[in-house]
């Protein structure tokens, strides 16, 4: 029986230990800023600012770009490029406040971001599949 529980033990360390190794995720500080429009209320700036903060992450933790150019005659017939940024934001802490005389809100995030969904996203791009943004 103690054999028993020693090798579930060490099994479930190795599964464990392999999932946290194969996690890409990162620890990002961004800022993100809304300027208030005339219909603005202060939530809704406070949401956007949050947004934003949140997409620069993302946009930090990594970005995947991808370019084709076609020439004839030495003249561009056909430039391409395309990019992918995905990623699980979990925001850790926030600091939210008003600047430039209340006219914006600036909004930093601590985030955790996990960038697995980006390999998938990389091999669809790479493999011609389309995604569904590819075709807004």
């Amino acid at each position: 029986m103690r054999k028993f529980i020693l090798l579930f033990l060490a099994a479930f360390c190795l599964v464990f230990a392999s999932s946290q190794a194969y996690a890409s995720s990162t620890k990002i500080v961004a800022e993100g800023r809304y300027i208030l429009g005339d219909n603005d209320t202060r939530t809704q700036a406070k949401d956007a600012a949050v947004k934003d903060a949140m997409r620069i992450a993302v946009e930090k933790a990594g970005v995947y770009v991808e370019s084709y150019s076609e020439t004839n005659d030495y003249q561009l017939t056909k430039d391409q490029v395309k990019m992918a940024a995905a990623g699980v934001v979990k925001v850790m802490d926030q600091s939210i406040d008003f600047v430039d005389n209340g006219t914006a809100c600036r909004a930093v995030i601590y985030a955790d971001v996990d960038t697995d969904n980006l390999q998938v996203i990389i091999q669809d791009m790479l493999s011609g599949e389309t995604t569904k943004s590819d075709s807004d």
